[in-house]
């Protein structure tokens, strides 16, 4: 068996419900980035309203999500696509860059 990345060996299926944020090319090319991210994933289509399901192995659902998330931060379609259900990972709408003063958040 091949290594995975992340411990996803030994994990189990999940779905993460996504909405797409945007039409036309620039979701075709956040897909395809996604796809890139998650070559092991099944990427759906977007229905008419714009949802669709990504389904991973992971270790958990909450490693489904970070996965997921990641891929998404990865290929730079955070302004094409977001979960379609709120998860619970804290602040997961914020970008992730460092403030001026070199900290990533408040303290």
């Amino acid at each position: 068996m091949a290594h995975e990345p992340d411990g996803r060996a030994g994990g189990r299926d999940y779905r993460v419900g996504m909405v797409a944020l945007t039409r036309g090319a620039a979701l075709r090319r956040g897909l395809s980035e996604l796809r890139t991210a998650l070559p092991d994933a099944t990427i759906g289509e977007p229905d008419q309203t714009g949802v669709f399901e990504i389904e991973l192995r992971a270790k958990s659902f909450e490693a489904a999500l970070e996965a997921a998330w990641d891929a998404v931060a990865a290929g730079g379609s955070d302004d094409e696509m977001a979960f379609a259900e709120h998860p619970d990972i804290p602040e997961h709408w914020r970008h992730r860059v460092a403030s001026p003063s070199g900290s990533n958040g408040p303290t």
